[in-house]
């Protein structure tokens, strides 16, 4: 995993360490969401989730270089 985006706002993160206190924390935030009758979408909230509402997500889409050739 390289980055998390947030799934509303597009706001990025990539450093390593903050991944990694995400993923340790993620069953707790999976966790409240099941309490409140909610499904989690991502990992946890967005830094900014009180005003977008998103949560971080894997970062799936890839690059395509020039022309949309790959690269």
């Amino acid at each position: 995993m390289k980055k998390l985006v947030c799934d509303k706002c597009g706001s990025e993160i990539n450093d390593r360490g903050q991944i990694e206190l995400i993923l340790d924390g993620c069953a707790a935030w999976q966790d409240s969401r099941k309490a409140m009758g909610v499904t989690a979408r991502g990992y946890f909230p967005c830094e900014d989730h009180r005003n977008c509402g998103g949560e971080m997500v894997e970062n799936k889409t890839k690059r395509k270089g020039l022309f949309g050739l790959g690269g």
